[in-house]
């Protein structure tokens, strides 16, 4: 999980959902490991959109399903776009997370998105996370460096904001309806310009058809309304030891369908390759872990979207792992793990390539939230991701 209280992501899947029911490849499931991610729609008509996330548009696959014929609609990435280091580069679009409560922090290797941008290339930020502010309004730390995030965007930058995450209380969670969750959403694109946004759906509260409906029902308003670009981030888990396929839960499945239901088109299904517990991470290289994942999850995409191709199903796929030291034991994520994603995300052309987080992206040792444990340079890792730019 991407946590705003404590800089970690702690996915729920080592503890409370060691019990849940995780969708395998073929669409049976199997009572093993932790909470996934996953989608769901079909195929038809093509059109297209863009947004800020990328220069080159986006591809979708549109028809009509279920008893009341709703429209279905998924988005893979073909764009590219110019510069190197970030952002859509080549259909694969770079971001990795930036803490919102990390701006100033002499603590960090930056002080800001201008400075990370002049320090490391970066061009490509997802920043994480818009909460509800103790109502039926977004919280307000983008806007409070407004200025920040309008430089960076003016040399070049492309911005993505996260909603949700481990801890805090979700906007869906506190808007009593679609309607007003519409509304929130709106204003907050409005106060600042970001029209690219991911929902990082993980607390097991939010996980739920009725507030799934809610999310997707306005998500669909203020994306007719604004154009905004609609992802998800959820959890997943690889195959497990007894080789039973990993992937997406029954309920970060609910997420996507709900979406595919109403209507909303999907530009990315980001996976959390990270915290699977000690089940299945013991003795296996993170690396391999993450791909296991994202080739289970591909193929319970193509079994939900029955004229998905593989190409478009990668292209719909994202991945983030949790760079270094893990507060799961067993979960040390390498460099050479990282090499080891970036080279499958060339070569299946994945649609997002992130981590968390570009905070941690600094030698040094102490707090988790600080350090990645393994780095010998500042960037890094984010020099390793940087490969999926040709």
């Amino acid at each position: 999980m991407l946590s705003h209280d404590k800089p970690l992501r702690l996915r729920l899947s080592t503890l409370a959902f060691l019990a849940a029911t995780v969708a395998g490849c073929s669409g049976n499931e199997t009572t093993t490991g932790s909470s996934g991610s996953g989608g769901s729609g079909s195929g038809g008509a093509t059109s297209s959109s863009s947004g800020e996330g990328g220069s080159g548009g986006a591809t979708s696959t549109a028809s009509s399903s279920g008893a009341g014929g709703a429209s279905t609609s998924t988005s893979t990435s073909t764009g590219t776009s110019t510069g190197t280091g970030g952002g859509e580069v080549g259909g694969t679009e770079y971001a990795p997370y930036f803490y919102t409560w990390g701006w100033g922090n002499p603590a960090y290797p930056f002080t800001s998105l201008v400075d990370l941008h002049a320090k490391a290339g970066l061009s490509g930020i997802t920043l994480a996370f818009v909460l509800s502010d103790g109502g039926c309004k977004a919280t307000s730390e983008i806007q409070q460096h407004q200025s920040d995030v309008d430089a960076f965007r003016a040399a070049g930058g492309k911005v993505k904001a996260s909603f949700g995450g481990a801890n805090g209380t979700y906007l869906e969670s506190a808007c009593p309806d679609a309607d007003s969750l519409a509304q929130a959403i709106q204003d907050f694109v409005g106060a600042t310009g970001v029209t690219d946004l991911d929902f990082d759906v993980e607390q097991p509260g939010t996980l739920s058809d009725v507030l799934d409906q809610k999310r997707a029902k306005a998500l669909k308003m203020v994306q007719d309304n604004l154009g905004i670009k609609v992802a998800l981030t959820l959890a997943c888990t690889p195959t497990d030891p007894q080789n039973n396929p990993g992937g997406l839960s029954a309920a970060s499945l609910g997420v996507v369908k709900a979406m595919i239901a109403a209507g909303v088109t999907l530009s990315h299904v980001n996976l959390m390759t990270m915290d699977y517990g000690g089940y299945y991470s013991n003795g296996k290289a993170m690396g391999a872990l993450a791909i296991s994942a994202l080739e289970d999850t591909r193929a319970q995409l193509q079994a939900s979207i029955p004229a998905l191709g593989d190409d478009a199903a990668y292209r719909l796929l994202g991945v983030t792992p949790m760079i270094g030291v893990n507060d799961v034991a067993s979960e040390v994520f390498s460099l050479a793990d990282a090499a080891t994603v970036a080279s499958f995300a060339k070569q299946k052309h994945l649609g997002l390539v992130a981590f968390w987080a570009i905070n941690r992206d600094q030698p040094g040792s102490g707090s988790l939230g600080l350090y990645s444990g393994v780095n010998g340079a500042a960037f890094d890792f984010y020099q390793a991701f940087k490969t999926v730019a040709p």
